[in-house]
């Protein structure tokens, strides 16, 4: 039987064909996409020019940080690494808030270590950071804090329990309809999905852990272990459905995590990786519990701010976050000049944005001619008992 003549040709050039995907998906590091958005600024109402180069879904998340609604978007021509890195400047005119994206290791070709200058505006910041929880065991709910023992008496009231599996079946099913769900109506178009196929090659070294309430699986994860400790690398809700988080299941799922890693001699459960601001409800859940924060990812938030932009102000004031320094995480909180003197409203900013893990906690004031550190603060808090 005669060979079809364009399958064959199809043959040859697919070496070609990898070739090319090859070239591109090294470029691509190299080349940056590039937005510039404007709105009203969430806070202050005021309006807030936005300049974005990197990822599309970094470029989702600041324009929810910042905007109660985009205005105007428009997407240049991409820009090549130097362009953006070399020469280092302040934030180039028309925006209050510059963005870029880049990978950890372009950064420190062009503009050397990784370290932020607040008093020029100018923050280094991990777009993702690492966390833990240390396991000291299961500890009676009295001895909780009064948040947990609300989560804990509300997985107990409501029934729920759990069961471990290795089905494959089952781990296709929880990628379908619980882990893709829950992250997409979480967090829309800023959600950024380890896809079927990353997951599956997870699969032979891991467990699913299905939460259960009257015969149903509500909620679930994925536990890898590790010779020094365990790993919950994926969590959905089933259909995503939020009554089942309001009844309890990501709690029930926090909760048997923690007493079955350490049923096993772990000490540690890796949490997965979090956003740097720390106002995140993900990164204040995970606080509930116990995170310490451990290490940032391999991509950085490179942040220019135009301090004599009152929204740019706004935004700095409503969006405390992580930031790196002479290798070290610290954390900012900024304050309006008139804040700097209300030791209540500092106290509670301590409380909420303090995370084991970080150097320091800087209370920035800020003004229109710069940025001056107020104080910093270096209480290392005992981790929660779970």
């Amino acid at each position: 039987m005669e060979r079809n003549w364009l399958h064959e040709r199809l043959r040859a050039i697919t070496p070609l064909r990898i070739a090319v995907r090859r070239v591109r998906s090294t470029i691509a590091p190299y080349r940056l996409r590039d937005w510039s958005l404007r709105g009203a600024e969430r806070s202050s109402g005021l309006p807030l020019a936005l300049g974005f180069r990197g990822q599309i879904g970094g470029k989702h998340y600041f324009a929810h940080l910042a905007f109660e609604s985009v205005e105007r978007e428009r997407e240049h021509r991409r820009r090549w690494i130097q362009e953006v890195l070399l020469p280092a400047k302040r934030t180039p005119a028309p925006f209050d808030l510059l963005v870029l994206d880049v990978p950890r290791f372009l950064y420190q070709r062009y503009r050397g270590p990784v370290h932020s200058r607040p008093e020029a505006g100018l923050f280094c910041m991990p777009s993702w950071v690492r966390g833990e929880i240390v396991l000291p065991g299961a500890a009676a709910a009295a001895r909780l804090p009064e948040t947990l023992r609300t989560d804990v008496k509300l997985v107990e009231r409501n029934g729920f329990d759990w069961r471990i599996t290795r089905e494959p079946a089952l781990f296709e099913w929880f990628y379908e309809h619980m882990y893709l769900p829950y992250l997409l109506r979480s967090h829309g178009v800023r959600a950024v999905p380890t896809t079927r196929q990353e997951m599956l090659e997870q699969q032979p070294r891991a467990e699913l852990m299905l939460i259960h309430r009257n015969g149903v699986d509500v909620a679930g994860l994925m536990l890898i272990r590790h010779p020094t400790h365990a790993h919950a690398w994926a969590l959905g809700v089933l259909d995503g459905e939020h009554a089942h988080v309001k009844a309890g299941a990501l709690a029930a799922v926090y909760r048997f995590a923690c007493q079955y890693s350490w049923s096993l001699g772990y000490r540690t459960i890796d949490m997965g990786m979090s956003r740097p601001f720390l106002n995140d409800g993900v990164l204040q859940y995970k606080k509930k519990w116990g995170l310490r924060l451990t290490t940032p990812n391999d991509r950085l938030y490179v942040l220019h701010f135009e301090l004599r932009a009152a929204a740019a102000r706004g935004f700095l004031q409503r969006n405390p976050f992580l930031y790196e320094k002479d290798g070290r995480l610290h954390g900012a909180v900024f304050l309006a000049p008139d804040e700097a003197n209300d030791q209540e409203a500092k106290a509670r900013l301590r409380k909420k944005c303090f995370f084991p893990g970080i150097e320091t906690l800087d209370f920035f004031v800020l003004t229109s001619d710069g940025i001056h550190c107020l104080e910093s603060y270096t209480a290392r808090p005992e981790a929660t008992r779970v």
